[in-house]
Parts: C-alpha cells; structure tokens; sequence
C-alpha cells in the first residue's frame, strides 16, 4: 500500500456502513444539519455533538462534504422505503410508479425532515468531485423521486413513458422539498392548508397517469421474444 498514508489506511479499514461509531457519528450530524443547516455545521460541532474528539470524526470522514454526500443517501433511503412499501403491492410497471409516488405524497409528514435535507442539500451543492454529483443525480433522479424497479426505466416501457414518468416524480420531489422547507407559509390565502395543498398534488399526479402516461405507454417486448 504504498503512498498511502495512516489516516487513509484507517478509513478503507473502517468504512463499514454498519460500523456503531460510524452510525453514531452520522446520527449526530444529521441532527446538526437539519437543525443549523449544513453551512453553518463544522466538524468540531459535530464531534462535540456525538461527545468524541475532532480526530475521532476525521478518522472516519475526509470533511463535512462526505458527511453531507452520505446524510443525503441516507434520507433518499427513508423516502425510497415508503414508495417501496406502497410499490410491492401492485401487479404492473404503471401502478408501481403510480404507488411509489402517491406514497410519496400521503406520507409526507413522516418524510417531511427528509424532504428538508435534501433540499438543503440540492441547494448548497456541496460537492466538488463530478463523479459524486453523478452519482447523487442519478439516486435523485431514480431511486428517490420514481423509486420504481429499475426494470421499468430500462426494460418495461418506451423512452418517452419513462421519460414522462421520470419528470413527474421530479416534480413531485420538487414540489415536496419546496413544502418541507416552506410548510404553511406556501398557502397563498386564509383557509389554503399544506394538506389541501397535497390534496392538489396527488390530483395532478393522478390526472397526468390517467390522461398522459397510461393511455400512450408503450410496452418493450421481452429481450428474448423471437
């Protein structure tokens, strides 16, 4: 292992997603973020916050930059899982989308601090490796906006249908951050609640499937159809 240095060879050793410490630390740094935000957290407050040392932090992440990457990937997971949950019960491509996003929508008030962060996050594009930003993207894009099985982007249906399905559920996303971050001061006038809000969202969603999607949806043969 030559040129690298302890410190380097310390994190490859111990960057175990499982790792108590490592999940301890994240926890802590989570709580900063969403409290402080993530430009005015720092390392130190992080430390202090999880009650180890500066070093303890930096054995097992480069910077806050990490930290943040890896809080977001978290909170992708807690709204992926809902649209999971709801997706596993229905039978074909269309209706797992369709579920995926109105699970989305209904479960807002338990997602809303994750809808928060990766807005926060969005915004402050802390990133400086391009390959990262990829990567972020495509999670942003795929597993946490649709959060259909990969299948139907690739596979199921025609490019324009994941294409149409893609843009809805980024809106989708769009439109909950906006409220995650935003809640009732977003309702224009007296009486315009964040849940008559959601109402009008999950009709819209809805309508675009029912009028847009679903009538001109064009399903791929199997790749060893004859």
């Amino acid at each position: 292992m030559a040129g690298v240095t302890n410190l380097e060879r310390y994190r490859a050793e111990h960057d175990d997603p499982s790792s108590a410490r490592r999940i301890e630390l994240l926890d802590a740094a989570e709580e900063l973020f969403l409290e402080r935000g993530i430009s005015d957290t720092t390392m130190i407050d992080i430390a202090e916050r999880a009650g180890v040392s500066r070093v303890t932090v930096y054995r097992y992440f480069a910077d806050r930059d990490q930290v943040a990457y890896e809080i977001a990937a978290r909170m992708i997971e807690k709204v992926a899982a809902t649209a999971r949950t709801a997706a596993a019960r229905e039978a074909t491509p269309l209706e797992t989308a369709r579920a995926a996003l109105a699970a989305m929508i209904t479960e807002f008030d338990r997602t809303r601090d994750a809808h928060r962060f990766l807005a926060m996050f969005d915004g402050l594009r802390p990133l400086r490796d391009p390959a990262m930003e990829q990567d972020w993207s495509n999670a942003l894009t795929v597993e946490a906006l649709v959060h259909v099985d990969r299948p139907l982007a690739t596979q199921s249906y025609d490019a324009t249908t994941t294409a149409r399905i893609v843009a809805v559920g980024n809106t989708v996303m769009g439109v909950l951050a906006r409220y995650a971050a935003g809640g009732e001061l977003l309702a224009p006038q007296p009486g315009l609640t964040l849940d008559t809000l959601l109402e009008h969202l999950q009709e819209l969603v809805s309508s675009y499937f029912d009028t847009v999607i679903a009538p001109h949806a064009t399903p791929l043969e199997p790749a060893n159809a004859p």
